[in-house]
C-alpha cells in the first residue's frame, strides 16, 4: 500500500535540492569539481607534490625575521610575537640576536623561553647533522 502524501520524485542529481533539479536537466547549472586536480610530474621544478621551504631562501628568512622583529617596539610585544621571532631564526647568531632583544624588555614569558631552548636544539641537532654529513663526503 503506498504512503500517504504527495508522492516525490526520485531525484535525478542526489547531490542537488529538488529546487535544482530542473535547472541541472535544463543545461542552467553544470556539475563543478571543486579542489585542485591531482598533478603529478617527472620534472621536478614542477611536481607539486614536492616539499617547499615556508620560508624560501636563507636571505627571505633573514627578511622575515627583521619584519617580526620590526612590527611592534619590543616593549609592547606579545608572547606570541616573541615566539614568532625565534621559530623564524635560521642561524645561532639571530636567535642571539633575538634573546638579547628579549632580555632587554626583562618580559618572563615561559612560552618565549621554552621556545629559545628549543630552537636552540633544533639548530645545533642541524649543526651537528650538516657536520655529519660532510664528514661522510669528505
Amino acid at each position: 500500500m503506498p504512503a500517504s502524501g504527495p508522492a516525490k520524485e526520485e531525484k535525478m542529481f542526489p547531490a542537488a535540492v529538488m529546487e535544482d533539479q530542473e535547472e541541472i536537466m535544463s543545461g542552467g547549472q553544470e556539475p563543478v569539481t571543486v579542489g585542485m586536480a591531482p598533478f603529478s610530474s617527472q620534472d621536478p621544478e614542477t611536481d607539486v607534490n614536492k616539499m617547499m621551504s615556508t620560508s624560501g631562501t636563507p636571505e627571505e628568512g633573514g627578511q622575515e625575521l627583521q619584519a617580526l622583529l620590526s612590527a611592534v617596539p619590543d616593549e609592547e610585544k606579545k608572547a606570541g610575537e616573541w615566539v614568532d621571532a625565534v621559530k623564524a631564526t635560521r642561524t645561532a647568531e639571530e636567535l642571539d640576536e633575538v634573546e638579547e632583544r628579549y632580555a632587554e624588555v626583562d618580559s618572563d614569558f615561559t612560552s618565549v623561553e621554552a621556545a629559545f631552548d628549543k630552537r636552540r636544539t633544533e639548530l645545533e641537532e642541524e649543526a651537528a647533522e650538516a657536520e655529519e654529513t660532510s664528514e661522510e663526503e669528505g
